[in-house]
């Protein structure tokens, strides 16, 4: 696994964590709101708006970075005639002991 594969899947838990806080957030004020313990302000209304905006970009990242991981990975008829280039380089160039291999 690369470098990049590792960043990719920590940039991944770090936005599914994210989500899931302020998921956690919006139930609890949402909780709140229910039991009458507090009342529904403009502030109260305005920050359950930014919750509810950072939940989504927070879930636009991790959808980012899942599409982003599965393109990589993707077999192209150009990553295979790559391969096959490298491997007949290696292959014509090489000392006698690698083209045994």
């Amino acid at each position: 696994m690369g470098r990049g594969d590792l960043e990719k899947r920590h940039g991944a838990g770090e936005s599914l964590q994210r989500r899931r806080d302020i998921g956690d957030k919006l139930a609890r004020l949402y909780g709140a709101i229910e039991e009458g313990i507090v009342e529904l302000v403009a502030q109260l209304k305005e920050r359950i708006a930014a919750l509810k905006s950072a939940r989504d970009a927070a879930h636009t990242a991790l959808e980012r970075i899942v599409a982003q991981g599965a393109t990589s990975r993707a077999l192209t008829p150009e990553r295979i005639a790559a391969f096959v280039e490298l491997v007949r380089e290696k292959i014509e160039t090489a000392d006698i002991q690698d083209r045994k291999a």
